[in-house]
Formats: structure tokens, sequence, C-alpha cells
């Protein structure tokens, strides 16, 4: 079972608000997992999408609006990997997760 979080995310200016554009990963999975946010010290929990399955490093990108990516307005973020539906993940690896964000 995988359930990765990162802490919730200010970059120290916790009263600062910031856009958040887009997430980039490099990763390997043998199964689908999911990656998902949630703001503002919130556990609510919303789906971004999914890692690509690969065996060699794979970069995906992710929109918090995947259709007009639009940007998100927040005080702070929190990431979250997570097997999709109980499936067990074989040989998951993470390289890299890439936040692109600005403060307003």
């Amino acid at each position: 079972f995988i359930d990765v979080r990162t802490r919730d995310i200010d970059f120290g200016v916790p009263a600062s608000l910031k856009v958040f554009y887009q997430i980039i990963t490099t990763s390997k999975c043998g199964n689908p997992v999911k990656i998902q946010v949630a703001y503002n010290g919130s556990q609510a929990f919303e789906d971004l999408g999914i890692l690509p399955i690969a065996s060699t490093w794979a970069p995906a990108r992710f929109y918090f609006d995947p259709v007009n990516k639009i940007p998100k307005r927040a005080y702070s973020i929190q990431i979250r990997f997570i097997n999709v539906d109980g499936v067990k993940v074989p040989n998951f690896e993470l390289n890299d997760v890439t936040l692109i964000y600005r403060s307003v």
C-alpha cells in the first residue's frame, strides 16, 4: 500500500497568497499511482491525475485545471501519492517533484 504525503508547503510565508501552476514529476511504477493535492491545511484531497506506468524514469506534468490550465490560488499545498483502488504497486520510485508557483 502506498500513501506518501508531503507536509503542508507554504514556502516559509504562510500569510502570502500563492498561484500554483503545475506539478512535474519523474517516477517509475509498475501499476497506477494517483497524485492528489489539498490546499490551505485541509485534508480534503483532490485528484490531479495518474503517474505513468513505466519501468524507466518517466516525466509527467499535472495542471490544477487540466482542461483550461487555469492556476490554483491558495496559501499552502500538500501533495499526496496513493495507489489506485488498493492495487499493489511493485517497484514504485519517485525521483523528483517540482511545484511551479508564484507569490501574489
